[in-house]
């Protein structure tokens, strides 16, 4: 919320920066001021970019409402950079039935896909979650801190997004169509009225569950209890989003039972999908 003071900020510089030019002579002192802000803005500006690269960028969504709480470190949060948009609506725009899970949802839903929009002129064939319409394709968003965490080998990268075929959608049975234009912002937020449901299904030993806040920032994020055959599998590696569960343990020639305990008030905005677990 502060970081727009940046615009005045700079205005200032600039202005002083003007007023040192004009001067016949300047001193020591105001050279190396001058040199001293120009550096540090760079590395500021390079250090945010690199983290919004790596999808690493530190997010927390708490000062965004009271700026006056005490500093607080976010988790990393998978933000698709401007310069990632094209090559995210190409994806979008040449698969047609796409149905979008993960952190790929995520951003799909707060941005609109307004790179298919403009790419393609129409993104009606794009849904976020769940089975959709018969005969889409299913694909995942893996940020890179979580494919790096479960050495995942990634074909597609839009950003620091990892694009991944879904293996089986989870839950929830319906997804959602894109949110009209006409709609801001494009959910409502939840209800804090917090239930526990029970997933219950089964897998392969060797697929990757991921659970993700797919309406992220519109409700209070999920707790979730995981546990497979009976014990309990924590995190193997999560980001602001998603968390990701994989039983080393469980045999890889037999199916595995999982057990999700999901606190949320909206569990219909909980996406799970699995996806194959392979190594580099």
């Amino acid at each position: 919320m502060t970081y727009v003071l940046w615009v005045f900020a700079a205005g200032l510089l600039a202005l002083g920066l003007r007023t040192w030019l004009d001067q016949r002579a300047s001193s020591p002192i105001t050279v190396l001021a001058i040199a001293v802000a120009g550096i540090w803005t760079a590395t500021i500006q390079v250090s945010i970019a690199n983290s919004l690269q790596e999808g690493t960028y530190r997010f927390s969504l708490l000062p965004l409402f009271d700026v006056k709480q005490a500093r607080a470190i976010g988790a990393s949060m998978p933000f698709v950079p401007a310069y990632a948009l094209s090559a995210s609506g190409e994806f979008l725009c040449t698969t047609s039935n796409v149905t979008a899970h993960g952190a790929f949802a995520v951003h799909l839903l707060h941005d609109y896909a307004i790179e298919a929009r403009l790419l393609c002129d129409d993104a009606s064939h794009v849904w976020l979650g769940g089975k959709g319409p018969v005969g889409n394709s299913h694909w995942t968003g893996i940020s890179r801190a979580l494919a790096d965490a479960l050495e995942l080998p990634i074909d597609t990268w839009i950003g620091p997004l990892g694009i991944v075929p879904v293996t089986n959608v989870v839950h929830p049975s319906v997804g959602s169509p894109l949110p009209s234009l006409r709609q801001y912002p494009p959910a409502t937020d939840a209800s804090d009225h917090r239930i526990v449901n029970t997933l219950e299904f089964d897998t392969m030993a060797n697929e990757i569950v991921l659970v993700t806040d797919m309406y992220f920032t519109f409700g209070s994020q999920p707790t979730i209890e995981a546990s497979a055959n009976g014990n309990p599998v924590p995190a193997l590696a999560r980001d602001q989003v998603s968390s990701a569960y994989l039983c080393a343990m469980c045999d890889r020639s037999a199916s595995t039972r999982w057990r999700l305990d999901i606190t949320s008030p909206a569990m219909n905005r909980i996406d799970v999908v699995t996806v194959a677990f392979r190594k580099h």
